[in-house]
């Protein structure tokens, strides 16, 4: 096969390959698909009090919008960019739709209001010819 006979036959193979995926996601994929609940288990919550408990949302996830918010719309705090375990440096501004603050979900003080925390005193793990006293 050369030239539009084997132009044609890749075509023809594209199609065929592309209505078998189609007819596989529509017919067979949801057979192992988790049903939808009865009733939507979140149907109550809204924006902020999901916020409130959950550091990453649309706002914080986005680079653009926390950039956007500090350089372009000039916001205090600006909109803090989430990251996995910096948690505890997220500011609130409920203004633009930051709502969560570490420690506030439970009712405690915040980390920035909370008292430092002397140094553990003591021995240091490890060997006996590796610890010292602090």
């Amino acid at each position: 096969m050369t030239g539009p006979h084997l132009i044609g036959v890749c075509c023809l193979a594209w199609l065929l390959h592309t209505v078998v995926h189609t007819l596989c996601l529509i017919h067979l994929v949801p057979k192992f698909g988790k049903r939808p609940p009865a009733e939507d288990p979140a149907a109550h919550e809204t924006f902020s009090s999901l916020a409130h408990r959950l550091p990453c949302s649309w706002f914080t996830a986005n680079p653009i919008w926390c950039l956007r918010s500090k350089h372009t719309y000039s916001h205090f705090p600006p909109c803090s960019y989430y990251q996995l375990g910096k948690e505890n440096l997220m500011r609130v501004n409920e203004k633009i739709g930051c709502f969560f603050e570490e420690g506030a979900k439970d009712g405690s003080p915040s980390a920035r209001t909370r008292p430092p925390q002397k140094a553990a005193t003591g021995s240091m793990p490890g060997p006996p010819s590796a610890r010292r006293q602090v």
